[in-house]
C-alpha cells in the first residue's frame, strides 16, 4: 500500500478524515468523494481479484484473524465493505463482513423460551443527544410491538431510557429468564461505554465492569447491538456551524478509527460467546433509526439470520431515495462473532386474542407523542421520584405556554406505565371554556378516578360535601400500598389569581393523592405552580429550549430542514439564503418549542418566513429582551410572559394574514368543545354556520380545504379518533386563546348557539324515536349540549338537557355533570317560573348522592309552587317530594304527598296519563306499607287501562313520557308480586320492563336497577347459575357508576346465592362486604363517618 496517498490516511482513520478535509457544501472533495475514491483503491490495492469472487456469491464473508500475522487484527476492523466492483460497493451487493472474534469458552446458550425476550438500553447523560436517542426509542418500540401484533409473535420488550444506571441494568438483566437479545445506544469513549448515575450525571463503565452485569445474562444472550457515539452533539454543532453560529469545540470523545462501541463489542463476544452488531463510525440519527427498524423487522419480523438481516437492511437504507445517507453509512456497521454467520432469531408464536383489561392500562390516553426535544435531565430525574422507594411522592411541571409540559407528561406515563398497576390522565378544562365545565373539573376527575379504580367511591361525597375527609383518608391508604400513577394536564385552570385553588376540595384532594410514603405517585403540569403544594412533590421548570436542542429540533421539521440543507423548494432562494434565513429563526424564536414549530409552517415559503420574523424581532425590541445571549451561550434570558407575548403576536399575526374562509374555521374550531372538534360534528355545524352568518358559500372553504390550510400552518393538528370513522382537529391552548381573543363576540357566540341548536336536534329527534332505541343519542346529546347552551345563556334549555339526562340516568355521575351547570344557571336566571324549574331538576339530581337533602328542596319548592297556585309545577313537585319520602322509608309522609299529587294533577288539568302516573305512585307508597296484595290487583287494573289512552299522549300529558307511566306501574307490580312469591309472574312483568328499556336505549344503570328484582326470583324457581350472572353484572356496572346501596343489596344477595350454592366461604367474604359497605352508608345512599 503506498501509505503516503490520502487514501490510505482515509483508511487508517475513514471518519476522522471525512470530518477534516470533506467539503460539506459538495464537489469536489465531499464525503461521497472520498468514500468512493478509498473504494476504488481498496479494490486494487488490498482485495484485489477475490473481489469479484465476494461480488459473485452475495454472502457474508467471515475474516479470521490469524495470531501470528502482526496487524491482523487491525485490519480486520476495517471498512472492506466499501470496495467498489464495477462502480458498486460490497455493501450494496449484500456482501458484509463478519469479523471472527472467537470466545475462549464455549457457553451453551439457552434457547428462546415461550417468548423472546429483548432489553434496550438508551443512555444520554449528557443531554445533547436527547432527541436522537429518544426518536430510536419510540420506532424501535413501536416496530417491535408491530411485528408481535401484526405477526402474531410472542416478543418482550423492556426499555431502559432516562435514568440507565448501573444498578437499573443489573436489575433487568436479572429479571425472568434473561435477555436474548441486547440493544444499546448512547455515549461512549475508549474501552467503555456511558451510562447515568443516580445524579444523571456520566457513569463511564468499562469494558470489565461491561461485562460482569452482561454475566447475569451470558446463558440467554444471544445478540446484542452496541452503538455509541455522540451522533446528535455532532448533527447539532455540524448544524448550527453551517448556519454561523460560533461553536466551542465538541466535548465528548474526539472522532477516532474506532468507535468505543466497537471495541467493547469485541470484547463482549469474547467473554460471553455471543454475536455482537456494533458500529464502526458515529451515525447521524436518520440513518440509526431507519437502519435499526429495516434491520429488526427483517431480523424478528421476517425470520431471516441475522448475517441476511444486516446485509439487506443495509442495501435498502442505502438505496432509499427518501433518505440522503452518506457513503459513510455503507461502512458503518458491523457483524463480531463466529456465531453470526449462523444466527437466525425466530420468536416463538404468540398467544391467543382475549380482552384484558390490565393489559389496556392505557386505553384513554392522548397518543404517545411522536417528537420529544431535550428535557433529558428532568426525565433522567423523573425516574427517582417514580421510583418505588423514592423520598418524592410526585412531580409539578411548570413552565410558560407551548413549552411541551403536556408532552413531557404524557413520555413520562408511555416510558414508566410498566411499573404501575394503574395509570390515570386527567386533562383540566382550559380557561377560556364555560365557567362551569372548570367548576365541574373535579366531580369529572372524581369519576376518572372511579372508573379506573374498581370499588372506589368519590362522587357521592364530593357532591354532598359531607364525610369527605374519611373518604379521602382511605384513598390515600389506598394509594400507598398500591401503584398508581395519576397525571393531571392543565391544572392552571383549576387555581384562582393567587394560585390556589378555586374550590377547597380540590385542595383536599390533592393533599390526599400526595400525603402518603408509600407506592403511587402523582404528576401535574401548570403555568403557574399552586400555593401549598406537599413539600414531597418535585418541581421543574420546563423552560426554553438550549441553542443546540433547538438545532436538533430545527432538523426534525420538513421546511426548515430545506433551509439549513440549503434545498429550499422556494425560487431564488439560494443555499446560503436558505441557512442565513434558519440561523435567523433559530436566533428569533429563542428556543421555544411551539413557536419553532410555527416558524416551520411559515419556512415552506421563505418570503412569509422573513416578514414573520421582522414582526418577531419588532416584538423582541418591544419588549427589551436582548438577543444575543442565546446566540453566545445557548440559552435565552427571556420571561415567561416575553415569550407569550411573541408566541400570542405570531399567532396573530398568521391568522391576520390568513383568507377569511379559513379564519373564521380556526374560530369556529377554537370555539368548540374538545369534545366536539372531531369531523362530523365539525363538518355538518360548519355548514350552518355559514348560512347563520349570511355568508356567500362561494367564498368561504369547504372543511378539507380550510383544514389544509391550518395545518399548513402548524395551527392545527389532524389525528383519528380511535374508531376510525372520523377524525379530530387537536390545537394548542395557548393558539385557541389568542384566536379566541381576537375573534368577534357576537361570531362566537354564534357558534355556541349553532352547536347548541345542533344538540337539541339530535335530543329532540331522540326523544320522538326512544321507544325504538333513541336512548343512547338523548344521553349524548344533553351532555355534549350543555356547555354551549350555558354559554348562550338559554337557561330554559339548559334545563331541558339536564333533565334529559337525569330522567334516563339518575346516578351520582349524572349529578356530576349537570348541578355545576344548573348552579350557574339558578344563579343567573331572573324569571322566578324558570327558576323553579332549574331548582326542581338540581333537586332531582341530588337526590343520587343526598336524598335528605334533595327531599327537603323538594318540599320547599313545593311550598312556594302552591301558594303561587302554580299547578303545573305543584303536582309534579308533590310526586318528587313522596319519592323521596318512598325512598327514606317514611310512608306515611309518602302516602300524604302521593294525595296531594292526585289533586293538583287534577287543579292542573292535565290528562290521563298524567293522571294515571300520580295513582301509580299512590299505588306504589301503598305497597311499601304492606298492601302487596291489594297493590297487585289495582296495579294490573290500572295497567290494564293503558291500551286505551291516546297515544301519543296528547297536549294535556305534554310533560309525562309514556314509556315513564308503563315501567313505574310495571316496578310496583314486580315487587307486589315478588312479595306474593308469584314467582313466574314477577319474571315475566320484569322481563316486560327489560324489553321496554332496550327498545328505548335506557342507560345500563338504569337496566341494573330493575334487571335485580329479578334475582330472588330466579333462585326460588332453582335458576342459581342465571341468578349468579345477573348479580354479577348488575354488581359490576353499581361499582362503575358509584351506586353504593345498590351495590351493598347486590353484595348480600350474591352471598345467599353462593351460599345455596354450597360456597360457604365465599358466601361469607361477600357478606363481609355488604356489611362493610352498608356500615360506610347512611340510609339516603351516602357514605358515613
Amino acid at each position: 500500500m503506498n501509505t503516503s496517498s490520502w487514501q490510505f490516511a482515509a483508511f487508517i482513520d475513514l471518519d476522522g478524515y471525512i470530518q477534516s478535509n470533506a467539503d460539506p457544501d459538495g464537489e469536489p472533495h465531499d464525503e461521497n468523494f472520498i468514500v468512493r475514491g478509498l473504494g476504488e483503491w481498496l479494490t486494487s490495492y488490498g482485495l484485489g481479484a477475490i473481489s469479484i469472487e465476494l461480488s459473485q456469491s452475495r454472502q457474508p464473508v467471515l475474516l479470521t484473524i490469524s495470531s501470528s500475522a502482526a496487524g491482523a487484527e487491525v485490519l480486520a476492523y476495517k471498512p472492506w465493505e466499501i470496495a467498489l466492483v464495477n462502480g458498486v460497493t460490497l455493501a450494496e451487493q449484500q456482501v458484509n463482513f463478519i469479523l471472527d472474534k472467537s470466545s475462549p469458552r464455549t457457553i451453551a446458550k439457552s434457547a428462546v423460551g415461550d417468548r423472546l425476550r429483548m432489553l434496550g438500553v438508551f443512555s444520554h447523560p449528557e443531554g445533547l443527544d436527547a432527541l436522537n436517542l429518544r426518536r430510536e426509542r419510540y420506532e424501535l418500540v413501536k416496530l417491535i410491538h408491530s411485528i408481535a401484533a401484526v405477526g402474531n409473535k410472542a416478543i418482550e420488550l423492556k426499555v431502559l431510557q432516562y435514568g440507565a444506571t448501573r444498578t437499573e441494568l443489573t436489575e433487568a438483566l436479572l429479571e425472568g429468564s434473561g435477555w436474548d437479545i441486547i440493544h444499546i445506544s448512547g455515549h461512549g469513549s475508549p474501552g467503555s461505554l456511558v451510562l447515568e448515575s443516580s445524579e444523571g450525571l456520566p457513569d463511564f463503565v468499562t469494558s470489565d465492569d461491561l461485562l460482569d452485569i452482561l454475566e447475569y445474562n451470558s446463558d440467554q444472550l444471544k445478540l446484542i447491538t452496541i452503538s455509541t457515539c455522540n451522533s446528535a452533539t455532532l448533527v447539532a454543532h455540524r448544524t448550527l456551524e453551517s448556519l454561523g453560529f460560533a461553536q466551542s469545540p465538541i466535548t465528548g470523545t474526539a472522532a477516532s478509527a474506532q468507535t468505543p462501541g466497537f471495541s467493547v463489542a469485541g470484547e463482549v463476544v469474547e467473554k460471553l460467546d455471543c454475536t455482537a452488531l456494533a458500529m464502526r463510525y458515529p451515525v447521524e440519527d436518520d440513518f440509526a433509526v431507519a437502519f435499526a427498524s429495516e434491520f429488526y423487522d427483517i431480523l424478528l419480523g421476517k425470520a431471516q439470520p441475522v448475517a441476511k438481516a444486516l446485509s439487506l437492511a443495509l442495501r435498502r437504507n442505502l438505496q432509499n431515495s427518501a433518505f440522503d445517507f452518506g457513503a459513510l453509512c455503507a461502512a458503518t456497521p458491523m457483524l463480531v462473532g463466529e456465531r453470526a454467520a449462523t444466527l437466525s432469531m425466530v420468536a416463538p408464536a404468540g398467544r391467543p386474542i382475549f380482552f384484558d383489561p390490565a393489559d389496556l392500562k392505557l386505553a384513554g390516553l392522548p397518543p404517545e407523542p411522536d417528537r420529544f426535544v431535550g428535557r433529558v435531565s428532568a426525565m433522567s430525574a423523573m425516574r427517582e421520584v417514580l421510583a418505588p422507594q423514592s423520598k418524592y411522592v410526585g412531580a409539578l411541571l411548570h413552565g410558560m405556554a407551548g413549552t411541551g409540559k403536556t408532552t413531557m407528561a404524557l413520555e413520562v406515563a408511555y416510558n414508566f406505565q410498566h411499573s404501575f398497576q394503574v395509570v390515570i390522565w386527567f386533562e383540566a378544562p382550559t380557561a377560556d371554556v364555560a365557567a362551569p365545565a372548570v367548576d365541574g373539573a373535579l366531580l369529572n376527575f372524581a369519576l376518572e378516578l372511579e372508573r379506573r379504580i374498581p370499588g372506589l367511591a368519590l362522587i357521592d361525597v364530593l357532591t354532598t360535601g359531607t364525610e369527605l375527609s374519611r373518604r379521602l383518608t382511605l384513598l390515600t391508604e389506598f394509594l400507598a400500598q398500591n401503584r398508581v400513577l395519576v397525571l393531571i394536564d392543565n391544572i392552571e385552570s383549576l387555581l384562582t389569581a393567587d394560585a390556589s385553588w378555586r374550590d377547597a376540595r380540590w385542595s383536599q384532594l390533592i393533599s390526599a393523592l400526595t400525603s402518603h410514603a408509600g407506592l403511587s405517585r402523582v404528576v401535574f403540569t401548570t403555568r403557574r405552580v399552586p400555593t401549598n403544594l406537599n413539600l414531597r412533590v418535585r418541581s421543574y421548570p420546563v423552560h426554553a429550549l438550549s441553542l443546540e436542542e433547538s438545532a436538533l429540533l430545527a432538523r426534525e421539521l420538513p421546511h426548515l430542514r430545506q433551509l439549513i440543507d440549503g434545498t429550499s423548494s422556494e425560487a431564488g432562494v439560494s443555499a446560503a439564503a436558505g441557512r442565513n434565513l434558519a440561523a435567523r429563526a433559530l436566533r428569533l424564536m429563542q428556543g421555544h418549542p411551539k413557536l419553532v414549530e410555527l416558524c416551520d409552517a411559515q419556512a415552506k415559503y421563505p418570503s412569509n418566513l422573513r416578514m414573520q420574523l421582522d414582526d418577531a424581532e419588532k416584538t423582541w425590541i418591544e419588549r427589551g429582551v436582548s438577543l444575543e445571549a442565546f446566540w453566545a451561550i445557548g440559552a435565552s434570558n427571556a420571561t415567561g410572559d416575553d415569550y407569550f407575548a411573541l408566541l400570542r403576536d405570531w399567532t396573530r399575526s398568521v391568522f391576520d394574514a390568513l383568507p377569511a374562509g379559513s379564519k373564521g374555521f380556526l374560530a369556529y374550531l377554537s370555539a368548540l368543545e374538545e369534545g366536539d372538534r372531531i369531523s362530523n360534528v365539525v363538518q355538518e355545524n360548519w355548514q350552518s354556520l355559514l348560512v347563520a352568518t349570511s355568508s356567500n358559500l362561494a367564498e368561504w372553504p369547504d372543511v378539507d380545504k380550510a383544514v389544509g390550510e391550518l395545518v399548513s400552518q402548524a395551527l392545527i393538528r389532524v389525528s383519528s379518533d380511535g374508531s376510525g370513522r372520523a377524525f379530530k382537529f387537536e390545537i394548542h391552548p395557548a393558539v385557541a386563546e389568542t384566536v379566541l381573543s381576537a375573534s368577534s363576540t357576537n361570531y362566537l357566540d354564534l357558534v355556541a348557539r349553532t352547536l347548541g341548536d345542533f344538540w337539541l336536534r339530535i335530543l329532540d329527534n331522540g326523544l320522538s324515536h326512544e321507544s325504538l332505541g333513541g336512548g343512547s343519542s338523548i344521553l349524548h346529546a344533553a351532555r355534549s349540549g350543555l356547555p354551549y347552551l350555558a354559554r348562550s345563556k338559554r337557561w330554559a334549555d339548559v334545563d331541558f338537557a339536564a333533565q334529559g339526562l337525569i330522567n334516563r340516568d339518575l346516578s351520582p355521575l349524572t349529578a356530576a355533570i349537570v348541578i355545576p351547570f344548573l348552579d350557574v344557571a339558578i344563579a343567573a336566571e331572573t324569571d322566578q317560573a324558570i327558576k323553579i324549574y332549574l331548582a326542581r331538576t338540581r333537586a332531582r339530581a341530588l337526590t343520587s348522592v343526598d336524598l335528605r337533602r334533595a327531599t327537603a328542596a323538594f318540599e320547599n319548592l313545593l311550598v312556594t309552587s302552591v301558594q303561587a297556585e302554580e299547578w303545573e309545577v305543584a303536582y309534579g313537585l308533590a310526586g318528587d317530594v313522596a319519592n323521596g319520602y318512598m325512598d327514606l322509608s317514611i310512608f306515611d309522609q309518602a302516602f300524604i304527598f302521593a294525595e296531594q299529587q292526585i289533586d293538583y294533577v287534577q287543579r292542573a288539568g292535565r290528562g290521563p296519563w298524567t293522571q294515571l302516573l300520580a295513582q301509580g305512585t299512590r299505588l306504589e307508597v301503598a305497597y311499601l306499607m304492606g298492601d302487596a296484595k291489594g297493590a297487585l290487583e289495582q296495579g294490573r287494573a290500572l295497567y290494564a287501562r293503558i291500551p286505551d289512552l291516546p297515544y301519543p299522549p296528547g297536549p294535556t300529558d305534554s310533560t309525562v313520557i309514556d314509556w315513564n307511566v308503563r315501567e313505574s306501574l310495571l316496578n310496583t307490580l314486580v315487587l307486589a308480586a315478588r312479595q306474593l312469591r308469584l314467582w313466574d309472574e314477577a319474571l315475566a312483568i320484569n322481563g316486560e320492563i327489560n324489553r321496554s328499556q332496550v327498545a328505548r336505549g335506557a342507560a345500563a344503570g338504569e337496566q341494573a336497577s330493575d334487571a335485580f328484582h329479578s334475582w330472588q326470583p330466579l333462585v326460588e324457581l332453582g335458576r342459581l347459575p342465571l341468578a349468579r350472572d345477573l348479580l354479577q353484572k348488575c354488581r359490576q356496572i353499581f361499582e362503575s357508576e358509584g351506586r353504593l346501596q345498590q351495590l351493598a343489596e347486590t353484595l348480600a344477595a350474591l352471598a345467599e346465592v353462593e351460599l345455596l350454592a354450597g360456597r360457604a366461604d365465599l358466601s361469607a367474604h361477600l357478606h363481609r362486604k355488604a356489611e362493610r359497605l352498608r356500615d360506610g352508608i347512611d340510609k339516603e345512599g351516602r357514605s358515613k363517618d
